[in-house]
């Protein structure tokens, strides 16, 4: 008490600022290393940040997802059409600019006609869906495999229906037509696509055998496959069917009884 008696006023004053900054020093210190940080208003404790990187995995997993199966769309509309596919090496080394150098008219200007453009083709599209049900609805369609409906037609999330069946069971082309591929994809297993009269065309995957080659006519009925349980995420022994009209997919429970 003597000795900080005897200290002049700015010695005072910088013993008690030294003071307050080292108890701000410990109080930091007790509230970040310890669990007193839990009692902070806001602070997102254990499960809650749990929940958000659990819930950022979700995410980047469906984004993913979806990259896949635009992927695969691409390429099975480019294999239609003749087109070389795309490599998927080739799509993570390009990079992406989202920024336009372009002025705010020209901008609202080309949304414009954006917009446009898309009702038009909604129009054309709908005109084209009612000719297009006239004429597929007269088809009569061989049921590809026997077995029951897992998952139906979803054109946003699942675009094709699953249908379970057994292991080995056969699977037939759904009209007469030509193979115009089978082959093999680490996603999809085993698949083939066949040509059909009125722009239609079948796809098959998932199957455990292929029996028919590309280039070779089938009868509709004929057995083209044996089920199975390839590529990957497969869950279970089933039959992933698609059906496409004239570049797009169609859902086949409208014209086929399972």
């Amino acid at each position: 008490m003597g000795n900080i008696k005897n200290l002049t006023g700015s010695e005072k004053v910088l013993l008690t600022m030294a003071s307050v900054v080292v108890a701000l020093v410990l109080a930091y210190c007790l509230i970040a290393y310890t669990p007193l940080r839990t009692t902070i208003p806001g602070y997102p404790d254990k499960e809650s940040r749990r929940a958000v990187l659990e819930t950022a995995m979700r995410l980047d997993s469906l984004e993913k997802a979806i990259a896949r199966w635009e992927l695969y769309s691409e390429n099975l509309s480019r294999v239609l059409t003749g087109r070389q596919t795309i490599n998927p090496d080739s799509l993570n080394a390009r990079g992406s600019n989202y920024m336009s150098s372009k002025a705010p008219e020209e901008l609202r200007r080309q949304d414009s006609i954006l917009k446009a453009s898309v009702r038009e083709a909604d129009r054309k599209a709908e005109e084209e869906l009612k000719g297009r049900k006239n004429t597929i609805e007269s088809i009569t369609f061989y049921r590809p495999v026997k077995g029951m409906v897992s998952r139906g037609y979803d054109m946003a999330v699942h675009p094709w229906t699953d249908i379970t069946a057994g292991e080995g069971e056969a699977v037939c082309a759904t009209l007469d037509g030509t193979l115009v591929y089978e082959g093999w994809s680490d996603e999809y297993g085993y698949v083939v696509l066949i040509q059909h009269q009125d722009d239609i065309i079948s796809v098959y995957t998932r199957m455990k055998k292929v029996l028919k080659r590309t280039g070779q006519t089938v009868r509709a009925g004929e057995v083209i496959a044996l089920v199975g349980s390839t590529g990957a995420r497969s869950t279970g022994s089933h039959l992933h069917f698609e059906l496409w009209h004239k570049g797009e997919r169609i859902d086949p429970e409208e014209y086929i009884k399972f």
